[in-house]
């Protein structure tokens, strides 16, 4: 999937932040456009900062091309998962 996913991220009319992003989590993605990478891992892959990947990502979900779903253990945040919709 990630390539398909990279693919139709690369036809989109969104900004540059946002598609290059978009890109790296089309990367990471599986089969099912699911994948939990870090903000660590995203602003390590970007060069963003943690506000900017912040930022960026809430325009992502704002248009409806992420979802974002917690994961939690117990009572503690372990990750996030984001869903592609593209």
């Amino acid at each position: 999937m990630s390539f398909q996913a990279m693919a139709k991220a690369i036809e989109l009319k969104i900004g540059t932040k946002q598609k290059f992003l978009l890109l790296v989590l089309a990367n990471y993605a599986d089969e099912g456009g699911r994948c939990w990478p870090s903000i660590e891992t995203l602003c390590a892959d970007t060069g963003m900062s943690r506000a900017t990947v912040h930022r960026t990502l809430d325009k992502l979900i704002e248009r409806g091309l992420v979802r974002r779903d917690m994961r939690f253990k117990g009572n503690v945040q372990i990750s996030n998962i984001y869903s592609l919709h593209l």
